[in-house]
């Protein structure tokens, strides 16, 4: 939520000059307004309506998040930013707003503002991509600095000082957490419902009809010469100060931006250049501060100012406060919906009582702030305020909202909502009453760029944290993110072709994972666009199924099923080619005698199992495996010569209770190499994990190395000795709900065969992650193999059913006929 503007100015302070101290009312000629009851009850309604549509569409951003990340396919570096980049916007160009408020008059300044917010609220509606969204709220958060810095001079020329102004200056920062409140169940309804794109047409409609009630409420300005006012503009306003501080605060939050999309970026040139940049900009704002006070010319803000203990511990405060309020505004909003699964509706419900004990808090402060020192104020709500992040530090996914969550909500907006008032009356008691726009812009400023800066701090956060936990870098950033995997083409309009061969009967089944429907079925699939189309093959030759997998588009679950009759060599090749020209080699199966999952270009892994001279069920094999989601991948292919060669494979899988309709907890693949004639064991190994509260899930890997001699005994050629080092890791990411009871059986199966090829493939990411795979006999791609290779499914009871990872909820066994 964005901060406001309230209270009384009573103080003048003796002190160097302001930006735009000299003379301020006078330069601009602000006439005696006769002021009516109507004229000041309508402006007011008007100052409050633009600051509660531009709160609404916060809430709105925080409760669809999830919905507008999937939906415009938002990459990991700009998660956050739709949240973060209007207050980051608006905490840059407060500074500047506010002088040219002072310097010019308000009423023009507010009429920019009010439009432009307006407009591209709109805009943002039709956004078609992330970076537009990003954009349009960055410009939207520059006409909110212009309002919001208007407001308060505005107020002051049409109320004295007294119990009215204080009472106006609460309505303002009462409709900030109101509009923040109609956000969230507005755009959980809509989420819901019609989309989350209404929300921005009905916010950008209301606040574009107040922009045009203010053309006509709003007091007007004595008319000046242009050459007058150009030359105020010129000479009254620190535009040097004001490009050194909006570069600083925006510096530092694009630096924390880059960071958090990967932290290794830190070392990096770039990252080195915008941090000394930032470094430089503070020192040199305060340093031309002090020559231009020293020079009798405005400064943006004279250093004399943070001399005072009360205005720079106010600002710190408020921008720490705000800091913790967004965060978990946003944080909650994503446990509720990424953790707990609930919808935007009920995660918006969940979040509401914060907004309304805010609400009260401003009626309430504004009231009485005076009998009651502020400092007791202060100090009381800032404790209270600090145990609601405590509480959600230490939730569980499977305790109840009326546990920890509620309380948290109840405590989350108290010490920022408290300083609403208190922090302008200090803060406004500093500046003299000509300078009133710059009074409010110096407040708003520091609430906004702790806005802005808590969230950068948090996306860097979780990342930090997704990385310690092992999860791959390039599968998600936040919690939940792993549900959507990206496939396609490396680069933006690139898609890939992949044509699939096999006989005689394959199918392809579409599903949704979070409700088990079976969206389609079908031997011939084209994808393209986000819809699917489906002609049905000869079921009695071979079909040809061809995908067409688009850079960026998200797919939940693709699970791919194979009967046959007799040994038949099926599945011989994937390969595409991009319309780029680029050739993305999928993965290959010669065999499948066996089952193997071949890994997709850009992450998505479609398992594969074949049942020779059966015609049960699928369901109980597996077919499907979402691997890790390692995007870009490059893969390099190294030949190894193993005649005479013995393999021996060791599978660990885990099972699940009946009935659960969950993951497995972990399975891990490895393979060596051992000399012939090795004796084939079995071992079985069961154990209780009892139950489980961990929601947010794992990555599992495991890796080997071994490293032995082969003598070659072709007899075309003389004996050669061959040395060959095998190493293997392989993870996988699982999600475990909260209050299942698990079962974990560890079988180890071995076997031995005799292969003339062994293909070993180097996975590289674009960000220089290496996983090796998989390292499996000939039979897994570009080689030649003899003899079989049997893996085996742990043993389990006769009813569980046993899943690679995450099967869809749905009672309809898909039909193999």
């Amino acid at each position: 939520m964005a901060p406001t503007t309230t209270t009384t100015m009573t103080a003048q302070v003796d002190s160097p000059p302001l930006a735009s101290s000299v003379s301020s009312v006078s330069s601009v000629g602000r006439q005696t307004i006769k002021k009516t009851r109507l004229q000041q009850v309508v402006v007011i309604v008007q100052l409050v309506g633009v600051t509660l549509t531009a709160s609404l569409i916060n809430g709105l951003v925080t409760i669809a998040l999830p919905t507008i990340t999937k939906d415009l396919e938002l990459p990991s570096s700009l998660a956050f930013w739709p949240s973060s980049v209007s207050s980051l916007a608006t905490a840059s160009t407060l500074l500047l707003a506010g002088s040219i408020a002072d310097t010019i008059g308000p009423r023009w300044v507010e009429l920019v503002g009010s439009f432009s917010s307006g407009a591209l609220m709109i805009g943002q509606g039709l956004a078609q991509n992330g970076e537009g969204l990003v954009v349009m709220r960055a410009l939207q958060g520059v006409g909110l600095a212009f309002h919001l810095a208007s407001s308060v001079s505005i107020i002051t020329q049409l109320l004295p000082q007294g119990r009215g102004r204080n009472f106006a200056f609460s309505c303002i920062g009462l409709s900030q957490p109101l509009g923040f409140s109609l956000g969230l169940v507005v755009g959980g309804v809509l989420v819901d419902t019609i989309g989350w794109r209404a929300g921005w047409y009905i916010a950008g409609g209301i606040t574009l009809f107040f922009a045009v009630i203010a053309v006509w409420t709003i007091p007007k300005n004595k008319t000046v010469q242009d050459e007058s006012l150009l030359h105020n503009v010129r000479t009254k306003i620190d535009w040097l100060g004001a490009f050194l501080a909006s570069a600083f605060m925006a510096l530092l939050c694009y630096l924390l931006a880059i960071v958090s999309a990967d932290p290794s970026r830190i070392k990096s040139v770039d990252s080195i250049v915008i941090l000394c940049l930032a470094a430089i900009a503070l020192p040199l704002f305060i340093i031309s501060s002090h020559h231009r006070v020293k020079r009798n010319k405005a400064a943006l803000i004279p250093n004399s100012l943070w001399r005072n203990t009360s205005f720079s511990s106010v600002c710190a405060t408020v921008a720490l406060s705000n800091a913790v309020l967004n965060s978990m505004e946003l944080f909650a909003s994503l446990f509720f919906q990424e953790v707990q699964y609930l919808s935007a509706l009920q995660a918006s419900i969940r979040i509401l009582p914060s907004l309304i004990v805010g609400a009260l808090l401003n009626l309430i402060i504004g009231l009485f702030v005076h009998k009651i020192r502020a400092v007791w104020i202060v100090t009381i709500t800032s404790l209270l305020c600090a145990g609601s992040p405590l509480l959600m530090a230490v939730i569980q996914p499977s305790w109840p909202y009326w546990g920890n969550a509620f309380f948290a909500q109840i405590l989350q907006p108290v010490s920022f909502d408290a300083l609403f008032t208190v922090g302008l009356i200090v803060i406004t008691d500093v500046f003299p009453d000509d300078t009133q726009a710059l009074a409010g812009a110096v407040f708003n400023t520091s609430a906004q760029f702790g806005s802005a800066l808590g969230l950068a701090v948090l996306q860097v956060i979780s990342t930090v944290v997704t990385d310690q936990s092992g999860a791959a870098k390039e599968s998600f950033t936040m919690p939940g993110a792993w549900r959507y995997l990206t496939m396609g083409g490396e680069n933006e309009g690139e898609h890939v072709t992949a044509a699939i061969a096999a006989a005689p009967v394959s199918k392809i089944c579409f599903w949704e994972r979070s409700t088990g429907t079976k969206i389609i079925t079908a031997f011939n699939v084209a994808w393209a666009n986000g819809k699917e189309s489906a002609t049905y093959g000869d079921t009695h030759g071979a079909t040809k199924t061809v995908l067409e997998l688009r850079y960026g588009e998200f797919f939940k679950e693709v699970r791919l099923y194979s009967t046959m009759a007799g040994n038949t060599k099926c599945f011989s090749g994937w390969t595409g080619t991009t319309n780029m020209g680029r050739v993305v080699n999928i993965g290959y199966t010669k065999d499948l005698s066996y089952w193997t999952p071949p890994r997709l270009h850009s992450g998505l892994c479609v398992g594969f199992e074949a049942h020779i001279n059966e015609r049960e069920s699928l369901l109980n094999r597996g077919g499907i495996c979402l691997l890790e989601a390692l995007e870009h991948v490059v893969i390099k292919m190294n030949y190894v010569s193993l005649p005479n060669a013995e393999i021996n494979s060791v599978l660990v899988d885990d099972t699940i209770d009946e009935n659960d309709g969950e993951t497995p907890l972990e399975v891990h693949w490895t393979r060596t190499i051992e000399l012939i004639n090795e004796i084939s064991t079995l071992k079985t190994s069961a154990e209780e994990l009892g139950v489980t509260t961990t929601v947010l899930g794992k990555v599992f890997g495991i890796s080997s190395e071994d490293n032995t001699n082969y003598t070659d005994t072709d007899q075309t050629s003389n004996s050669t000795s061959y040395s060959v080092k095998s190493s293997t890791t392989l993870s996988r990411f699982y999600e475990v709900l909260p209050g299942r009871k698990y079962r974990r059986t560890t079988v180890y199966f071995q076997s031995t065969f005799k292969v003339q090829f062994r293909p070993q493939y180097t996975l590289t990411t674009r960000l220089g992650h290496t996983v090796q795979w998989p390292e499996g006999p000939a039979q897994d791609a570009f080689g030649v193999a003899s003899g079989n290779l049997h893996i085996r499914i742990s043993d389990i009871t006769n009813d569980a059913k046993v899943f690679p990872i995450d099967p869809p909820r749905y009672t309809e066994n898909p039909s193999m006929d």
